[in-house]
């Protein structure tokens, strides 16, 4: 009768540490997903459409620039990318490249019909590949790098290919300020490929 109730306070005290370690564990982070920002609003604009149809085809995004979750890396150590376990875009890097592409043309009003849709007779068709699509961290400051190479081709053949960067400094640490920077990079390489554009 003694040993049974020795035995009933050592699993009840082991089942109260067990009970208190699991109590003390910090909580799991909650993973937050970002939409991509919308594009600037003073874009160059075409005096009347250039074009009739334009397509814009997904971009080619290898490896890990395919993946949602959001990727950094340090200046001290620019070659090893990371990414964030707890921070993602709402949809792939190539379906946001492709997406924004779409919107800053359709400001430019460079054509009469901006599409993704494969199948459509165009006139000119846009394909892309994402180079570059991190965050940099360079001590207590951080920076949106996009770096994209994009050729343009009609009926006739290649027009030109040309790679863009776009490198904007991030207005704070936390990864709202971030993602806003990604924005204003992209917006720069849009600039500069709309310079190609609309001539």
């Amino acid at each position: 009768m003694q040993n049974s109730r020795i035995k009933t306070i050592f699993v009840l005290g082991l089942i109260s540490i067990i009970l208190a370690a699991c109590g003390s564990q910090p909580p799991v982070p909650v993973s937050k997903y970002y939409h991509f920002p919308s594009p600037a609003m003073n874009m160059k604009q075409a005096p009347r459409p250039l074009y009739k149809n334009i397509l814009v085809q997904r971009p080619v995004a290898s490896g890990i620039y395919n993946d949602r979750a959001i990727l950094n890396a340090s200046i001290l150590k620019p070659l090893e990318l990371s990414r964030y376990h707890y921070h993602f875009w709402e949809k792939s890097p190539s379906l946001i490249v492709r997406d924004s592409i779409v919107n800053y043309l359709k400001k430019m009003r460079v054509a009469e019909r901006i599409t993704s849709k494969n199948g459509t007779q165009a006139d000119m068709v846009i394909d892309a590949r994402i180079l570059r699509f991190e965050q940099i961290k360079a001590g207590s400051e951080s920076y949106a790098l996009v770096r994209i190479e994009f050729n343009v081709n009609n009926s006739n053949g290649d027009i030109f290919t040309k790679e863009y960067e776009g490198k904007v400094k991030s207005s704070g640490s936390d990864m709202h300020s971030i993602v806003l920077a990604f924005g204003k990079a992209m917006d720069l390489i849009m600039k500069q490929f709309s310079i190609e554009i609309i001539k």
